[in-house]
């Protein structure tokens, strides 16, 4: 297997809790400025709650167990394989390792095809510590007033812990009244912390300037200037935006390298089409 570049290949091991802390974002700004009606705290504590413990279980004997299982349940079918089996012993094993051959991980237990899951097991002390550390700070994301169906006032603020391709970023995010959120990023790789912050209007203007890692790797020492910049433009139902950044890593964003993206589309509000029927 070809890594086009191991910053992409950690990337998809987190992606997946990167996109869910991203949509329980964007639905508390549009409560929080919006006034959207929909009770949406179960749903919160489910996605944080659920991706606390799934990142502390890859510190545990327990992946072990679900592996062995996995596989043994696989057989030589390689078309029943997951792509990487538990995310984050994998996370953690490529992060520490970009350089490593993907076949260096051996036959798969079967004899068919190559072995992609990372056991527990596999990893050294330090990662194991490294990925340990990761699942207790991952319980920052319940420091945030929305579980508790906190709202109304001119000011809210959250914490947050996001994985990352080159390792993590603690967040303070602030709502303020009318329409301003305010993000501070520390950004934090093996070797040192980076700065970051952005701003949005609405959903009209956002505007981000940050220092990440180099070539967003693990072990980085030196940093890189970056940006975003987007706006957005409403002509009765319809919208059209444009966002361009530079190399680095956002959130939400699929491009770790530097891209322009176009989005145009039609909104609708709930209020207004249940309006429509009456």
């Amino acid at each position: 297997m070809k890594r086009d570049h191991p910053s992409d290949f950690v990337r998809a091991h987190e992606a997946g809790i990167e996109g869910e802390h991203a949509m329980v974002l964007r639905l508390e700004r549009q409560h929080f400025f919006d006034g959207a009606t929909s009770w949406n705290v179960p749903l919160y504590l489910l996605v944080k709650v659920n991706s606390i413990a799934y990142i502390a279980s890859g510190s545990t004997s327990e992946a072990n167990r679900l592996t062995d299982q996995w596989e043994r349940d696989e057989g030589t079918a390689v078309s029943r394989r997951d792509f990487t089996g538990h995310d984050f012993t994998a996370w953690v094993y490529d992060l520490f390792r970009p350089d490593e051959p993907y076949t260096a991980r051996g036959m798969h237990p079967s004899g068919v095809g190559l072995r992609r899951y990372i056991r527990e097991s596999d990893l050294t002390d330090a990662e194991r510590a490294y990925l340990h550390r990761q699942g207790r700070l991952a319980m920052l994301n319940l420091l945030d007033p929305n579980l508790v169906s906190v709202s109304g006032g001119r000011f809210n603020a959250a914490a947050a812990h996001v994985l990352t391709p080159f390792g993590y970023t603690i967040d303070l995010n602030s709502f303020i009244h009318p329409k301003l959120f305010v993000a501070l990023h520390d950004y934090v790789n093996h070797e040192r912390s980076f700065p970051g912050a952005e701003a949005a209007l609405e959903d009209r203007i956002r505007v981000a300037l940050w220092r990440q890692p180099a070539h967003q790797l693990f072990r980085d020492r030196g940093g890189r200037l970056g940006g975003l910049v987007s706006a957005r433009v409403h002509l009765q139902k319809f919208f059209a935006e444009v966002e361009a950044k530079s190399a680095g890593w956002v959130e939400g964003n699929v491009h770790l390298d530097r891209s322009i993206t176009l989005r145009i589309g039609r909104a609708i509000r709930v209020s207004d089409a249940a309006r429509g029927r009456s």
